[in-house]
Order: C-alpha cells, then sequence, then structure tokens
C-alpha cells in the first residue's frame, strides 16, 4: 500500500511540473514598483426591439348559479331480509371430537429395536416443535436416554424420553 501511495505522488508530481511548462517555465519579472490594475471599459450595448405582441381576444366562461337544488338522497343499508331467505347451516358436521383417555406415562418404555441415543449437554429443553421458538415440554440432563422417533436431517429430532414424553431436541446435543 505505501508503494502505492509513493506512485500516485510521484505520477502527480511529474504531471504537475510538465503541466506548468517543465523546464522551458521562465519567471516573468515586473519592471515597475507598481501593481498594474485592468480597467473596465463601459460596455455600451443596445438591444434590439422586440416586437409587439398581438392583442387576442380573451372569452371569459361565466357560471351561472343554479335556480333549482336537485334532490339528493343519501345511500344508506336497509336490510330486509326475512328469517326463510337466510341459508340454514348443519351445525352437527362441527361437533367437538370426544376427549380421549388420559395418557398415563410408562416407568420404562420399551426400547428394544430402536434408535436409542444419549443425551450430550448438560440441561437440554425438550420443545413442543422442531425450532427454538416453540415452547420447552420436558428437560433432559447428560446421561438420559431417549429414543429417536423422526431423524430427517434437518437438525431436529423427535424423540421419546425414558418418563414417556415425546418432543423435539437438536440432533447436536444426542450421541450418535
Amino acid at each position: 500500500m505505501n508503494k502505492f501511495i509513493a506512485f500516485t505522488f510521484l505520477v502527480l508530481g511529474v504531471g504537475f511540473y510538465e503541466l506548468s511548462g517543465g523546464s522551458d517555465f521562465v519567471l516573468e519579472t515586473r519592471e515597475s514598483a507598481e501593481p498594474q490594475v485592468a480597467r473596465a471599459q463601459p460596455l455600451e450595448t443596445v438591444a434590439p426591439a422586440l416586437p409587439e405582441p398581438a392583442a387576442e381576444p380573451v372569452t371569459v366562461a361565466t357560471i351561472a348559479p343554479r335556480e333549482e337544488t336537485p334532490n339528493v338522497q343519501l345511500a344508506s343499508f336497509n336490510v330486509n331480509i326475512r328469517d326463510a331467505e337466510l341459508p340454514k347451516i348443519d351445525l352437527s358436521k362441527f361437533e367437538a371430537p370426544a376427549p380421549s383417555a388420559p395418557v398415563q406415562a410408562v416407568a420404562e418404555p420399551d426400547f428394544v429395536g430402536t434408535d436409542i441415543r444419549q443425551v450430550t449437554g448438560n440441561r437440554v429443553n425438550v420443545r413442543s416443535g422442531p425450532g427454538t421458538g416453540f415452547e420447552v415440554v420436558a428437560q433432559a440432563i447428560r446421561g438420559d436416554e431417549a429414543e429417536v422417533i423422526i431423524d430427517d436431517g434437518t437438525g431436529w429430532v423427535q424423540l421419546r424420553l425414558a418418563g414417556g414424553q415425546t418432543g423435539w431436541m437438536a440432533d447436536f446435543l444426542l450421541s450418535d
């Protein structure tokens, strides 16, 4: 960078030297001690006369006041619908499903033939969905075993803890 700056100053210096006359430059000396001042001479100029614009007739429009005010009625919303014209909606299609039996926690889930991994983080949040924006449903500590339900390679794994709770955890917090 320093070489570039030095080269730039060199080019600018040579350019200034050449533009100011180079080696042919001769310093002029003045013989009189009085400074010479250029005096301005008054300049008399006459502008050519412009032709007078021709007068054109101007038409003025006048608006006569209305003698009669029209009958104006403002818009209004008036609904006259009879009950017979309203569509009938069958609400039986929208019934709430019957509540299922409460889920009981299993003391030790059967992990035979499944993908079992251990938690490698000290205290890890298990979330309701694959991301930190989801609520925490449980916590796991280092060494807890978990059954992997879904590992789709997105960085989040759905798992079931030994207590029966299911949720999502970042895959880097689990052993391979």
